[in-house]
């Protein structure tokens, strides 16, 4: 179950090492799903991509109302 929550994570993560000033950390995340045995972590991981992804949106959006 864990390889099968990886495989998904990492084919729709593309654009998390495309979040800019954050691509260290994108980087870092990567790693660590490809190296954690964890649950725990993998939906931790999860979880930050969606902030991430969420926070990149609005500033985007943000940036367009100016």
């Amino acid at each position: 179950m864990l390889e099968t929550i990886k495989a998904i994570f990492k084919s729709a993560s593309g654009s998390l090492s495309g979040h800019g000033s954050n691509s260290a950390l994108a980087e870092y995340y990567q790693s660590r799903l490809q190296a954690t045995n964890s649950v725990v972590e993998v939906e931790a991981i999860l979880s930050m991509n969606t902030l991430m992804s969420f926070n990149e949106q609005e500033e985007q959006l943000s940036e367009g109302l100016k």
